[in-house]
């Protein structure tokens, strides 16, 4: 249901009264660093494995020429193939998946901010 990213750690903080954190995103050729405001912390359950507490932050995704605000998890996934997963909630209604090809849109949002 949810989306998660990949990020090697992240920093919770309080500014002005409120719960931020600080976390970095690598890609292929570069990283940029974050501080967004948390929107909650879930705890993640998984069988075999102590409670997980992960913040939400919000982001802006663009896939295949379609741009929309998504929750997201942070989380490590240096063990998973990719390093996003994108959650129904974002794809509802609006991204048909065809499992059987793989990098055919272009992150080209027009409706992004810049």
């Amino acid at each position: 249901r949810t989306t998660s990213i990949h990020t090697e750690r992240y920093e919770l903080f309080t500014r002005n009264g409120e719960r931020w954190v600080r976390f970095t995103i690598k890609g292929t050729k570069t990283s940029r660093e974050y501080e967004k405001k948390v929107v909650r912390m879930v705890r993640i359950r998984r069988a075999g494995t102590a409670v997980q507490q992960r913040p939400i932050v919000e982001m802006g995704i663009c896939i295949g020429g379609y741009y929309k605000l998504a929750k997201v998890n942070l989380t490590q996934r240096h063990r998973m193939l990719y390093k996003l997963l994108i959650g129904r909630l974002y794809m509802d209604k609006a991204i048909l998946i065809d499992s059987s090809r793989t990098f055919v849109g272009k992150p080209d949002c027009p409706d992004a901010p810049r």
